[in-house]
């Protein structure tokens, strides 16, 4: 069974990030800056905290 806390903490920090996004205040990776914080989530066999990514979709106007 989850630990409730650590769920909500997890559900508090992904719905900022989400909200950042939706705003254009993306978190982008250092490394490769075409990538963004999309999601934050633990993987319970290696007891980590996995940053989820996403590319940017950038648009070309014509």
């Amino acid at each position: 069974m989850a630990n409730p806390a650590f769920t909500t903490l997890m559900d508090s920090l992904n719905a900022q990030i989400q909200a950042l996004n939706k705003t254009g205040f993306k978190l982008y990776d250092e490394d490769n800056r075409e990538c963004f914080i999309n999601k934050v989530k633990y993987d319970g066999d290696d007891d980590k905290l996995i940053c989820e990514f996403e590319e940017e979709n950038y648009r070309v106007s014509k």
